[in-house]
C-alpha cells in the first residue's frame, strides 16, 4: 500500500484525502530509530540519549551557569517533542541501546531494530514503522505522540 501511495506524483494538485495518504505512506516508510521513542540528539552519527535536566536557581555571578542549564532544558524539550511513540524509557541491554514501555522492548543494534518477544509472540527484526502496523499492536502496547499524529496529517 505505501509503495503505491508514494509512487503517485506529489506535484500534481491533490485533495486532502490523497495528501493524507501520502503523509501516512511517508510516515510508515521511516526506519525505526531510537529518537522515535526517547529524547535524543545526533552526535557524530550516533544517537545520544538525553536526560531531563534539573534546573537549580542561581543568582549573581553564576547566572551563566543557569543560562547553560536552561539551554540544556530547551534542547531536551525540543528532542522530546520529536518523539513519535509515547511512554518509553531508555535501558541498556547487552551494550545495545534499548527502549521499553513495560510491554514492548526494542533493541537497537548494528542491523537495525529488534523487537523482543511480547504477548506470546517471538522476537523479530522490525526496521520500519510499517512493519509495526502489521503486528496489530493495541493502543496499550504502542501509542502515538501528538508529533506523530501531526506528521501523519490526521
Amino acid at each position: 500500500m505505501t509503495d503505491y501511495v508514494l509512487e503517485q506524483d506529489l506535484k500534481m494538485p491533490v485533495g486532502r484525502t490523497v495528501g493524507q495518504m501520502v503523509k501516512y505512506g511517508l510516515f510508515l516508510k521511516q526506519s525505526l530509530e531510537i529518537w522515535m521513542f526517547v529524547p535524543c540528539k545526533l552526535v557524530d552519527g550516533v544517537w545520544v540519549i538525553l536526560e531531563e535536566p534539573v534546573i537549580v536557581g542561581y543568582a549573581g555571578s553564576e547566572e551563566m551557569l543557569y543560562d547553560a542549564q536552561k539551554m540544556r532544558l530547551e534542547e531536551y524539550q525540543q528532542a522530546k517533542e520529536r518523539v513519535l511513540f509515547e511512554g518509553f524509557e531508555f535501558q541498556e541491554y547487552r551494550n545495545y541501546p534499548t527502549v521499553s514501555n513495560g510491554r514492548l522492548k526494542f533493541i537497537f543494534d548494528e542491523y537495525g531494530c529488534w523487537l523482543e518477544a511480547y504477548d506470546n509472540c517471538e522476537g523479530q527484526r522490525i526496521n520500519n514503522i510499517e512493519r509495526l502496523t502489521q503486528l496489530n499492536l493495541s493502543e496499550e502496547h504502542l501509542q502515538l505522540t501528538p508529533t506523530a499524529i501531526k506528521q501523519i496529517g490526521i
